[in-house]
Protein backbone atom coordinates (compact mmCIF):
# COMPACT_ATOMS: atom_id res chain seq x y z
CA UNK A 1 0.00 0.00 0.00
CA UNK A 2 1.36 3.45 -1.02
CA UNK A 3 0.10 6.68 0.46
CA UNK A 4 1.66 8.99 -2.24
CA UNK A 5 2.64 11.87 -0.60
CA UNK A 6 6.13 12.81 1.54
CA UNK A 7 4.76 15.61 3.59
CA UNK A 8 2.20 13.82 5.42
CA UNK A 9 2.52 15.15 9.27
CA UNK A 10 0.78 11.60 10.54
CA UNK A 11 -0.66 8.44 8.78
CA UNK A 12 -2.76 5.82 10.70
CA UNK A 13 -3.94 2.92 9.28
CA UNK A 14 -5.64 0.07 10.34
CA UNK A 15 -6.50 -3.47 8.74
CA UNK A 16 -9.42 -4.78 10.03
CA UNK A 17 -11.70 -7.82 9.06
CA UNK A 18 -15.08 -7.75 11.03
CA UNK A 19 -14.09 -6.19 14.81
CA UNK A 20 -10.92 -7.78 15.00
CA UNK A 21 -7.68 -5.73 14.12
CA UNK A 22 -5.04 -7.36 11.98
CA UNK A 23 -2.42 -4.96 11.14
CA UNK A 24 -2.10 -1.30 11.74
CA UNK A 25 0.98 1.21 11.16
CA UNK A 26 1.28 4.46 12.38
CA UNK A 27 3.93 6.65 10.37
CA UNK A 28 4.64 10.16 8.69
CA UNK A 29 7.16 12.48 7.92
CA UNK A 30 7.02 13.84 12.13
CA UNK A 31 7.78 10.31 13.49
CA UNK A 32 11.41 9.81 13.60
CA UNK A 33 13.51 6.85 11.49
CA UNK A 34 11.56 7.41 8.08
CA UNK A 35 9.46 4.46 8.13
CA UNK A 36 7.73 3.12 5.45
CA UNK A 37 9.34 6.26 3.26
CA UNK A 38 9.87 5.24 -0.69
CA UNK A 39 11.84 8.20 -2.34
CA UNK A 40 9.55 9.72 -5.34
CA UNK A 41 6.76 7.74 -4.17
CA UNK A 42 5.95 9.14 -0.37
CA UNK A 43 5.22 6.14 2.28
CA UNK A 44 4.65 2.50 1.96
CA UNK A 45 4.68 -1.27 3.49
CA UNK A 46 3.93 -4.77 2.97
CA UNK A 47 -0.01 -5.55 4.01
CA UNK A 48 -1.12 -8.65 4.21
CA UNK A 49 -4.67 -8.76 2.91
CA UNK A 50 -6.93 -11.70 4.23
CA UNK A 51 -8.81 -13.94 1.50
CA UNK A 52 -12.06 -12.62 2.92
CA UNK A 53 -13.92 -9.23 3.27
CA UNK A 54 -11.39 -6.73 5.02
CA UNK A 55 -11.92 -3.15 5.76
CA UNK A 56 -8.72 -0.62 5.20
CA UNK A 57 -9.08 2.45 7.59
CA UNK A 58 -6.54 5.26 6.41
CA UNK A 59 -6.62 8.59 8.80
CA UNK A 60 -4.00 11.62 7.35
CA UNK A 61 -2.90 14.68 9.11
CA UNK A 62 -0.89 17.43 7.65
CA UNK A 63 -0.86 20.80 8.14
CA UNK A 64 -0.76 21.64 4.50
CA UNK A 65 -3.79 20.86 1.86
CA UNK A 66 -2.83 17.47 -0.30
CA UNK A 67 -4.10 15.16 -2.67
CA UNK A 68 -3.60 11.44 -1.46
CA UNK A 69 -2.85 8.89 -3.65
CA UNK A 70 -3.35 5.79 -3.20
CA UNK A 71 -2.14 2.84 -4.74
CA UNK A 72 -2.73 -1.22 -3.72
CA UNK A 73 -0.11 -2.99 -5.79
CA UNK A 74 1.26 -6.12 -5.38
CA UNK A 75 5.25 -6.74 -5.21
CA UNK A 76 5.98 -7.13 -8.45
CA UNK A 77 4.13 -3.69 -10.05
CA UNK A 78 5.40 -1.76 -7.32
CA UNK A 79 9.11 -3.07 -8.33
CA UNK A 80 8.29 -1.71 -11.68
CA UNK A 81 6.50 1.58 -10.47
CA UNK A 82 9.58 2.20 -8.32
CA UNK A 83 12.56 1.25 -10.68
CA UNK A 84 10.97 3.80 -13.25
CA UNK A 85 10.74 6.61 -10.70
CA UNK A 86 14.03 5.86 -9.67
CA UNK A 87 15.27 6.06 -13.01
CA UNK A 88 14.00 8.93 -14.07
CA UNK A 89 14.72 10.59 -10.76
CA UNK A 90 18.59 9.40 -10.86
CA UNK A 91 18.46 10.66 -14.68
CA UNK A 92 17.28 14.13 -13.62
CA UNK A 93 19.22 15.21 -10.74
CA UNK A 94 22.60 13.66 -12.88
CA UNK A 95 21.39 16.13 -15.49
CA UNK A 96 21.38 18.61 -13.07
CA UNK A 97 24.25 17.96 -10.86
CA UNK A 98 26.51 17.62 -14.50
CA UNK A 99 25.24 21.45 -15.68
CA UNK A 100 25.71 22.90 -12.41
CA UNK A 101 29.31 21.22 -12.20
CA UNK A 102 29.53 22.40 -15.89
CA UNK A 103 28.45 26.24 -15.28
CA UNK A 104 31.22 25.67 -12.38
CA UNK A 105 33.93 24.77 -14.22
CA UNK A 106 32.69 28.12 -16.58
CA UNK A 107 33.00 30.16 -13.74
CA UNK A 108 36.23 29.00 -12.68
CA UNK A 109 37.70 29.46 -16.37
CA UNK A 110 35.97 32.98 -17.68
CA UNK A 111 34.85 34.61 -14.57
CA UNK A 112 31.71 35.38 -15.57
CA UNK A 113 29.31 36.00 -12.19
CA UNK A 114 26.15 35.00 -14.11
CA UNK A 115 27.79 31.08 -14.74
CA UNK A 116 28.56 30.89 -10.95
CA UNK A 117 24.78 32.05 -9.69
CA UNK A 118 23.14 30.02 -12.39
CA UNK A 119 25.06 27.00 -10.58
CA UNK A 120 23.68 28.15 -7.37
CA UNK A 121 20.22 28.25 -8.54
CA UNK A 122 20.74 24.75 -10.32
CA UNK A 123 22.06 23.60 -6.19
CA UNK A 124 18.94 25.12 -5.09
CA UNK A 125 16.51 23.44 -7.12
CA UNK A 126 18.71 19.57 -6.74
CA UNK A 127 18.32 20.49 -2.87
CA UNK A 128 14.42 20.99 -3.06
CA UNK A 129 14.09 18.15 -5.27
CA UNK A 130 16.09 16.20 -2.77
CA UNK A 131 13.97 17.05 -0.30
CA UNK A 132 10.49 17.11 -1.46
CA UNK A 133 11.02 13.38 -2.99
CA UNK A 134 12.01 12.36 0.12
CA UNK A 135 15.45 11.01 -1.16
CA UNK A 136 16.68 13.34 2.12
CA UNK A 137 14.12 11.94 4.47
CA UNK A 138 15.04 8.35 3.56
CA UNK A 139 18.94 8.74 3.32
CA UNK A 140 20.34 11.64 4.71
CA UNK A 141 18.17 13.00 7.92
CA UNK A 142 15.93 10.25 8.45
CA UNK A 143 16.20 10.78 12.28
CA UNK A 144 15.15 14.49 11.83
CA UNK A 145 11.37 15.26 11.76
CA UNK A 146 11.42 17.85 13.04
CA UNK A 147 13.80 19.19 10.16
CA UNK A 148 11.72 17.18 7.45
CA UNK A 149 9.32 19.43 8.50
CA UNK A 150 10.43 22.78 7.17
CA UNK A 151 12.87 21.89 4.48
CA UNK A 152 10.40 21.55 1.58
CA UNK A 153 9.38 24.79 2.84
CA UNK A 154 12.37 26.39 3.43
CA UNK A 155 14.42 24.94 0.10
CA UNK A 156 11.25 26.14 -1.81
CA UNK A 157 12.06 30.14 -0.84
CA UNK A 158 15.77 29.35 -1.16
CA UNK A 159 15.08 27.62 -4.27
CA UNK A 160 12.82 30.63 -6.03
CA UNK A 161 15.68 33.76 -3.93
CA UNK A 162 18.32 31.76 -6.40
CA UNK A 163 16.07 32.07 -9.53
CA UNK A 164 15.37 35.54 -8.89
CA UNK A 165 18.91 36.72 -8.38
CA UNK A 166 19.90 35.26 -11.30
CA UNK A 167 17.02 36.40 -13.39
CA UNK A 168 18.02 39.66 -12.18
CA UNK A 169 21.76 39.31 -13.55
CA UNK A 170 21.16 38.04 -16.31
CA UNK A 171 18.61 40.35 -17.48
CA UNK A 172 20.28 43.38 -16.07
CA UNK A 173 17.13 44.53 -14.40
CA UNK A 174 19.80 46.73 -11.81
CA UNK A 175 20.82 48.95 -14.80
CA UNK A 176 17.15 49.97 -16.06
Amino acid sequence: LLLGTIWLDRADIYLLRGDQLLQQFHLGDESAYAYGVVPGFGFGWAVDLPPQHSTLLVRVQSLDPLVLPLHLLDAGGLAEQRDTVQYGYELMFGALFALMLYNLALFAVARNHLHARYALYIASMLLMCIAYTGKGLAQWWPQSPGFQRYVILCTMVLFNMAGLHFGAHFLRLHQI
